[in-house]
């Protein structure tokens, strides 16, 4: 029997990530993904984000249809809210679905531009407060992770281990740091600290800007091989080895930005 999954994610207007980006990613673990749209982000001339919120009542409403109906959608994956608007009302919304698992990707920093979203300080405070208490696992990149551990920018293998023992600090149950390429050396490294063990995940690192959606693409990943009753640790070796191949078989856009294809895994 099919199971179901359900993203709650902006929109990507190039396709790279947000919520396509999840949704195809469903669809090649053969899960059938449901999405409630937050905001929707352009990227102007490679070097701007532009976000276009959705208003917190349409998103309320976007959500009381799915979670109203007959669906059994016990693992739901959150990306960018797209405003501190909906970061607040998003921070009560988890509080009231205790039986779910949340699998939050923090999105307030674009490894595209090097932007943030507008209200990064109160957007990271409710992140910290209300947020991650309530979450199953989370996925911040290495700024995310930075500003979520109020540390300076990480570095080192060593920054990350301290980053990711004051992030479950939060109350997080499993912490994924994701490495990427902005790491010294050869390997694109993520770690996940479950409170008690580190473990590192390598792969060699692909020269190529076609990244865009790679966060949001591993971030998916991972909660579709939850819902397939993967431990935390197998789920973020398998999206990892996923998101490598969408890199490889990534698709031009601008001249300097391209997207993952998550298709490229069936090549």
């Amino acid at each position: 029997m099919v199971k179901h999954i359900l993203t709650i994610a902006g929109s990507d207007s190039t396709g790279g990530g947000g919520f396509e980006a999840d949704l195809r990613t469903f669809q090649e673990y053969e899960l059938f993904g449901y999405s409630a749209v937050t905001c929707i982000v352009t990227i102007q001339h490679e070097k701007e984000v532009d976000i276009y919120p959705i208003p917190t009542e349409v998103l309320d409403k976007q959500l009381q249809t799915l979670l109203d109906s007959s669906v059994n959608l016990p693992y739901i994956k959150v990306g960018m809210l797209g405003s501190l608007e909906n970061v607040t009302w998003f921070s009560q919304f988890i509080q009231e679905h205790p039986n779910q698992q949340f699998i939050i990707d923090p999105v307030f920093s674009f490894k595209e531009t090097g932007s943030y979203l507008k209200g990064q300080t109160d957007i990271v405070s409710f992140y910290q407060q209300e947020i991650l208490p309530h979450t199953f696992l989370t996925t911040p990149n290495l700024l995310e992770a930075s500003l979520l551990a109020e540390m300076p920018p990480l570095t080192s293998e060593s920054e990350m281990k301290e980053a990711a023992e004051k992030i479950w600090q939060l109350g997080v149950q499993h912490v994924v740091i994701k490495g990427g390429t902005r790491m010294a050396g050869e390997e694109a490294v993520d770690l996940y600290y479950d409170g008690q063990h580190f473990q590192f995940f390598r792969l060699p690192k692909l020269t190529t800007n076609r990244i865009n959606g790679a966060g949001c693409t591993f971030a998916s990943a991972i909660t579709a091989r939850l819902a397939q009753e993967a431990t935390p640790a197998v789920a973020i070796k398998d999206a990892k080895e996923f998101v490598h191949q969408s890199i490889q078989g990534g698709q031009p856009f601008y001249q300097q930005i391209g997207n993952v294809w998550q298709g490229a895994n069936r090549s």
